[in-house]
């Protein structure tokens, strides 16, 4: 609980005695008063701590985990994402976000303890995804962009429960639209790296084997679809990069034109280019409204 909750009550009704049994003048009451009154404001002041986002990185196991680890919290990655989320947020309760061992490939938001995992083994997939799709002088600068973008992915959902914002559709679909409206809106360099970063491991977790890595475009999505990938809550990894791209490409055109080309791999049918600028705008619209009185884009 918080101190002064426990705290002001008694301390209230000690000086509150105090002062009937010693003061015998209407004057000396008043300012007896005053005293207590601004003694309630700095205690309830003292007392009274920010909701905030805080970060934590417990112990680990594997040997390759503490070295990501250590990195990690030398690199100041989660502290970062913590100081940039923080000024822009009102929130009710503290928001965790801890770096640690899951189990499984996976970054999760826990609802009932209001803490975002971020998993090694999902990113050590990152790692192994961003390797196989990007030259070497670019793994570092796509697997931090693609990290920053799954945080903010897993940030929706955490908004979205905390604020129980109402979504109507799917929530991953709702919350990768958060997450790339956020980078977009966020005016830092290297703001289009990391939604596009994510775009690109969301394409590249559908699994290539050798025997369907050098098939052509029309039988790719035959070979790598599934009965499980289909009923997943979350929509498949083609359908998440396209709709982040067209999102990106409605707030800058010129830099995402590029990515409107017919049958090819990791391209846009041209037919959604006319639309995406649109859909941009009510994305930006409609979470402004929703988050207009929690959240400062």
């Amino acid at each position: 609980a918080n101190s002064s909750t426990v705290l002001l009550p008694n301390s209230f009704a000690v000086m509150a005695d105090l002062g009937n049994k010693c003061i015998g003048q209407r004057r000396t009451f008043t300012m007896f008063a005053k005293v207590i009154f601004i003694m309630l404001l700095l205690f309830s002041e003292s007392g009274t701590a920010k909701a905030e986002i805080r970060v934590e990185y417990p112990p680990v196991q594997d040997p390759q985990h503490e070295q990501t680890r250590q990195a990690i919290i030398q690199g100041h990655m989660l502290e970062n994402w913590a100081n940039k989320i923080n000024p822009l947020l009102k929130q009710p309760v503290n928001l965790t976000v801890v770096m640690r061992e899951c189990g499984v490939k996976n970054a999760t938001y826990i609802a009932p303890l209001h803490q975002i995992w971020m998993c090694y083994e999902m990113w050590d997939e990152v790692v192994r995804l961003v390797q196989k799709g990007v030259t070497a002088d670019q793994v570092n600068a796509r697997v931090l962009g693609a990290w920053t973008f799954i945080f903010y992915h897993e940030l929706g959902h955490a908004l979205t429960d905390i604020f129980d914002l109402p979504v109507v559709g799917k929530e991953e679909d709702a919350v990768d639209q958060f997450a790339t409206l956020f980078v977009a809106e966020n005016r830092e360099p290297g703001r289009e790296e990391i939604a596009e970063s994510g775009a690109l491991v969301f394409w590249w977790l559908v699994p290539l084997t050798p025997e369907n890595t050098g098939i052509g475009f029309a039988d790719y999505f035959r070979v790598v679809a599934s009965q499980s990938a289909y009923a997943d809550e979350h929509g498949l990894g083609q359908q998440r990069f396209y709709n982040i791209v067209c999102l990106l490409y409605g707030n800058n055109p010129q830099r995402y034109k590029g990515y409107f080309v017919p049958n090819q791999m990791m391209r846009i049918d041209p037919q959604r280019q006319p639309f995406c600028k649109n859909e941009y705008a009510k994305v930006r619209r409609r979470w402004g409204t929703l988050t207009k009185d929690y959240f400062k884009w």
